[in-house]
């Protein structure tokens, strides 16, 4: 059966005409004139807020499914808004923000209870962070003079960044990264555009790991979001052309006439379901051939929790929808994952690999980015060093799995 139950079920829910029946709406968050900015959620099920509510703004979490909310971080200051704009939390749980004023990187390593700022060279804020492993980070923004835009690298969780200009040269353009996608192996895209110059920026793509950049599908221009899949097509917003996809392999974009309006986000969830928000919203279950409609509740941003559920919510207001089911059948969910990490990420010669609930039976595999397996091991304790040295530089995958529990991560080789 696999999932043509729940599709059978989540097609008959699409199709009635009562929006409440797909979404349900989750309790406002308090506060005057609120307007949540970003959302995320962790593998406990905790949703987490950056809002821009002056003099409250800052981040809000709940742990009931969004019945209530408590906030966690204020970063309003006297006489100030410093809105939270983004908000990423990695596979460890750990969570990244960024907004105005001090507030350019910050992260909280136990769910929200307490932060710490990151310095960066940025000069404003992250409109969007990308975690790989638990070291790696990319941020999109402006270079620091404001001019061309440009990708914020650390491969040591924020101690040291490497500031990746997207032209070679200053060209005074006024634009934005806006966001970035990594493909299964390990390419970087990144979209750009600039509100100065209306229908400007585009599509880029990176093959090291961000120190140069490409210009591909140059029809597409003025890019805020983006989406990949699990066979590396890429979802594009586009205010130029509207709603396309960059099929792997492909050197043009597919347009979709019947959401040619202004798309404001796309999403894929963990089972490759494609959601476009344009003046309406869209669903796709085979990879964005072809979509159907959605029941519309009239908000911007959509986001896919790691407790599978599809949210949407919206910069302009205090209004945050869920769906009343999982995105993912009970077959398709993915296995329990176990408290393990690594160290260092990038790596030259040797991972360590640490965990407290290391089992018998616990094989750590290495993939490269094709699935070919490359070697494995198993875990006698909980530390062990893990002999990389004769691995070519480039992105690997570690998998570690015991008979119920799995954990996958990519990592750096130089």
């Amino acid at each position: 059966m696999k999932k043509h139950f729940f599709l059978l079920l989540l097609a008959c829910t699409l199709g009635n005409a009562n929006a409440q029946d797909f979404w349900q709406q989750l309790t406002p968050i308090p506060g005057n004139s609120t307007k949540v900015m970003c959302l995320a959620t962790n593998s406990k099920g905790h949703i987490f807020t950056g809002v821009s509510s002056y003099p409250t703004d800052g981040v809000f979490r709940s742990i009931d499914g969004g019945q209530s909310w408590e906030q966690v971080l204020k970063t309003g200051a006297q006489g100030s808004s410093r809105p939270v704009y983004s908000i990423t939390i990695n596979e460890a749980d750990h969570i990244y923000i960024s907004g105005s004023g001090n507030n350019s990187l910050m992260r909280s390593e136990d769910d929200g209870e307490t932060w710490e700022n990151i310095q960066t060279p940025v000069n404003g804020w992250f409109y969007q962070i990308l975690c790989i492993g638990l070291d790696t980070i990319y941020g999109c923004s402006g270079d620091p003079n404001g001019w061309d835009p440009a990708v914020y690298r650390t491969y040591d969780r924020g101690a040291n960044w490497d500031v990746l200009p997207i032209y070679p040269e200053v060209t005074y353009t006024n634009e934005e990264a806006r966001d970035i996608v990594i493909s299964s192996d390990g390419v970087l895209y990144v979209g750009t555009l600039s509100y100065n110059n209306y229908y400007k920026g585009g599509l880029y793509r990176s093959y090291d790991q961000g120190d140069t950049w490409e210009h591909i599908a140059p029809e597409v221009d003025f890019i805020e979001h983006l989406a990949i899949n699990s066979k590396d097509d890429i979802f594009i917003a586009s205010a130029g052309i509207g709603f396309c996809v960059l099929r792997a392999g492909a050197t043009t974009v597919e347009t979709f006439p019947d959401i040619i309006y202004i798309p404001y986000d796309v999403v894929v969830d963990y089972a490759d379901h494609v959601y476009v928000k344009s003046l309406n919203m869209y669903v796709s279950y085979d990879d964005g051939i072809a979509f159907e409609n959605m029941e519309n509740v009239g908000i911007l941003r959509f986001h896919t929790g790691k407790d599978n559920f599809l949210y949407s919510y919206s910069y302009n207001h205090n209004r945050i929808y869920r769906s009343t089911l999982p995105m993912l059948s009970i077959e398709e969910q993915p296995k329990t994952k176990f408290n393990l990490n690594f160290y260092p990420n990038p790596a030259r010669d040797n991972l360590t690999i640490y965990s407290t609930e290391i089992k018998e039976n616990t094989t750590v595999s290495v993939y490269d980015l094709l699935g070919k397996k490359l070697f494995e091991t198993m875990m006698r304790n909980e530390n062990q060093v893990v002999d990389i040295s004769m691995l070519q530089a480039g992105i690997y995958m570690l998998k570690a799995q015991t008979s119920n529990q799995t954990f996958t991560s990519k990592f750096i080789k130089y």
